[in-house]
């Protein structure tokens, strides 16, 4: 193992896991980077194909060009010039083979695929579509808060509204709570 060469010798640190660092310095040294998802429940390919790990967006990140096993959401993330997908062995195989004689068409799909997760599939963009879907509108980032009432003022309209027996206060709070559980 002594003299190797090959460009990622300098990569290869003390057995175990591989350090942030050096995985980008391994990603940028491979021409062709196989993305295989992880399935506990059977060997080889997951037949089960409903996710997406994160490595198939940081190694688009990196501007590196991958073959992703079969995953149904993929075309919903991707366009088709973005992501090399495999269903089998051979087919990973026979696209290996041809990305690495065509080198230039898998550095324009990994240029695409970095444009794309840069554009739409950052933590921030994953972050803000998350706050966009859990806080009402007016906590929304972005919105403008609404003017703050004064107590006085508060207490003063409170003071001028029409009186409403116990029977009108339940019903408000369930016509509320049912609305409240309409929109979940």
């Amino acid at each position: 193992m002594g003299g190797e060469t090959t460009p990622l010798a300098p990569c290869r640190g003390e057995p175990g896991r591989v350090d942030t660092e050096a995985t980008r310095r391994i990603v940028a040294a491979t021409r062709v980077n196989l993305n295989m998802h992880a399935a506990a429940h059977v060997m080889g390919l997951d037949p089960q194909p409903d996710f997406v790990n994160a490595r198939t967006f940081a190694l688009a990140a990196c501007g590196a060009f991958q073959l992703v096993d079969h995953r149904e959401p993929l075309p919903a993330l991707f366009d088709a010039g973005e992501m090399v997908t495999f269903r089998s062995a051979a087919e990973m195989r026979a696209l290996a083979e041809h990305y690495l004689d065509r080198a230039e068409d898998a550095v324009a799909i990994a240029a695409r695929a970095r444009e794309r997760v840069l554009r739409e599939h950052t933590c921030e963009h994953r972050v803000t579509e998350l706050l966009r879907q859990a806080l009402p509108p007016h906590l929304q980032p972005g919105a403008t808060p609404a003017p703050q009432e004064s107590l006085d003022d508060a207490l003063a309209r409170a003071a001028q509204a029409p009186r409403l027996d116990d029977e009108e206060i339940e019903l408000r709070i369930l016509a509320d709570v049912r609305e409240v559980v309409r929109a979940r």
